[in-house]
């Protein structure tokens, strides 16, 4: 770009995902499409975590931190809604992969967006 104020990266195009970075001086501020593992995801809420869920196209995803193995939702990834359940007010927080994130939940039922 001419102003030097942003520059639009294209990192690939995937039968998942597209994965666009928006960068402003070498610095990336927000990642579109980058898959985060479930259970990473949600490490920190992970004591009062009871499911979570996302919805892809007609399909419904869960994850049960009681049995990763068995949850059919491994990753989430940047720009997906989030359904998690919560036994008590926690933060969900994940940095990395270009990923800043802080979330407040109350007991019971929540919506975030993971951007």
């Amino acid at each position: 770009m001419a102003d030097n104020k942003g520059l639009l990266v294209l990192l690939g195009i995937g039968a998942a995902a597209v994965a666009v970075w928006y960068a402003t001086k070498a610095k990336a501020v927000v990642a579109i499409g980058e898959k985060v593992l479930a259970k990473n995801a949600f490490a920190s809420i992970s004591t009062y975590l009871t499911q979570a869920w996302v919805q892809r196209g007609s399909t419904w995803y869960a994850y049960d931190p009681t049995d990763p193995t068995g949850s059919d939702l491994t990753y989430v990834q940047g720009g997906e809604y989030i359904q998690l359940q919560v036994t008590q007010d926690c933060t969900l927080t994940y940095s990395g992969q270009g990923y800043n994130i802080s979330k407040s939940l109350k007991t019971g039922w929540n919506t975030i967006s993971w951007k």
